[in-house]
């Protein structure tokens, strides 16, 4: 029987409007208050998710760390650790892993845990090393995917004794909305009642392949004018994109809607939800549209294959290959009644393997064990 409150600090590098912040969120949110006293530290000043964690009474540090090796926040950190006495740390993105589990062994802290939420394919040798050596210092690591753990196992030489898989999850139930709300956001995007729409979430990245499925684009409107692709999200790439996009023609067909924070209602917008990654741990995004209902286009990579299944919930193709990606899309467009069947097998895929709550218990679970 727990006796009394657990002090735990949630640490992270930034706090984008990313799947791995919102995780960061929705556990913080989870762990039942009156048994965990949750704060977060965030490393670098890139924080536009801020307001929303401090909206949810999440309290938040930031200590404006700008460089990538800068001495004073680290021991500052330090001085957190040792000021708050945390009983378990929980890291979650790579350069918060790499500082957070040695600094908390160093101001003793109990229980070190990190979570991996991608495989470091384009990170350099050194960084692979460096993420393996100091995992030694966590009592337990979670991979967001068994693709993830796979790669964490194999390239960056982590213990196997010590990881195991806890698959990013949501509220399911917060994705079911009503055939007039879709129609109000179709409206209000300017989608006919018998168009096609094709949507995606995600950061504006090169790991989110965009640019591929703008190169899909024409193919599918030579033989479906009427359908509509609409991308909601923002990052780095945004204005390249624009660019691109103006470039093929493509100004009547696309249109890129920046951030929205009504992913749900935006969701039921769509027909087809498509990720074109060229990596990914467990994208949130797919499992968001799986629960919405929505037939999946993606690609064969990591964790997307993990997330919607052996050809259950949806289509996966080779990555960087637009040709591939508008012929799933053109099957699914063609298809009205594997779209239907797809996305009722993908909502049984999210109530059944990625409910939050699920998640969050998993967490304590692993809490606990890191405490014994």
């Amino acid at each position: 029987m727990q006796k009394r409150k657990l002090k735990l600090i949630i640490l992270t590098s930034v706090l984008d409007r990313r799947g791995g912040e919102r995780m960061i969120l929705k556990l913080a949110l989870g762990l039942a208050p009156e048994r965990y006293d949750v704060r977060v530290v965030c490393l670098r000043p890139q924080t536009p998710f801020l307001e929303e964690f401090e909206k949810r009474g999440v309290k938040v540090t930031v200590l404006g760390m700008k460089r990538y090796f800068q001495l004073r926040p680290l021991i500052e950190l330090y001085r957190i650790f040792r000021r708050e006495r945390p009983d378990l740390v929980h890291t979650h993105l790579y350069r918060d892993a790499i500082y957070g589990r040695v600094i908390a062994r160093l101001a003793g802290v109990r229980g070190v845990i990190s979570t991996l939420q991608n495989s470091y394919v384009w990170r350099s040798r050194p960084q692979l090393f460096l993420d393996g050596l100091t995992s030694i210092f966590a009592d337990r690591i979670t991979a967001v995917s068994d693709a993830v753990k796979k790669f964490a196992i194999e390239r960056e030489h982590m213990s196997p004794a010590k990881l195991v898989t806890v698959y990013n999850a949501i509220d399911h139930e917060r994705f079911r909305v009503s055939p007039e709300e879709r129609e109000r956001v179709r409206r209000e995007l300017g989608i006919a009642q018998d168009r096609i729409a094709i949507g995606s979430t995600g950061a504006l990245t090169h790991q989110k392949g965009f640019e591929y499925l703008l190169q899909a684009v024409p193919a599918v409107i030579r033989a479906h004018p009427d359908v509509r692709f609409l991308i909601a999200g923002e990052g780095d790439l945004a204005d390249e994109l624009l660019r691109q996009r103006d470039r093929l023609g493509l100004q009547d067909q696309v249109t890129f809607l920046g951030f929205r924070s009504d992913i749900p209602e935006l969701l039921s917008a769509f027909d087809i939800f498509v990720l074109p990654s060229l990596y990914e741990g467990l994208p949130v995004s797919l499992v968001e549209a799986m629960a919405a209902g929505r037939p999946i286009v993606t690609t064969d990579v990591d964790g997307n294959c993990e997330a919607i299944g052996p050809g259950d919930a949806g289509i996966a193709v080779e990555p960087a290959n637009p040709t591939a990606l508008a012929g799933a899309l053109l099957q699914l467009i063609e298809n009205p009644q594997l779209r239907r069947r797809m996305g009722l097998q993908g909502q049984r895929r999210v109530e059944k393997l990625f409910d939050v709550r699920a998640m969050v218990s998993r967490y304590e679970e692993i809490y606990l064990d890191a405490l014994k």
